[in-house]
């Protein structure tokens, strides 16, 4: 699937919603998704198995760009997950 700045026009709210959505879906029918975004809040909860560590000296510094309160959020949010 590709999915084209699929959640650029909603909240952060509904935003994490959708993007929980896609990953459950994922994990259901095992297919791969193409998001193309230029918000990195994005990138990091859609991605966030291959972000989680990145290797590339500049992957760092543009995840530590990251608005802190969407970071925040997005940690909330996993961490309710594993909960």
């Amino acid at each position: 699937m590709i999915a084209d700045e699929p959640v650029s026009v909603l909240d952060m709210t509904i935003q994490l919603q959708v993007l929980t959505a896609f990953q459950r879906l994922q994990e259901h029918y095992g297919f791969a998704c193409l998001f193309i975004t230029h918000d990195l809040a994005v990138v990091e909860q859609a991605a966030e198995d291959v972000l989680g560590n990145p290797q590339h000296a500049d992957a760092k510094p543009l995840l530590a760009a990251t608005p802190s309160l969407i970071v925040a959020a997005i940690m909330r949010t996993r961490s309710a997950r594993f909960d």
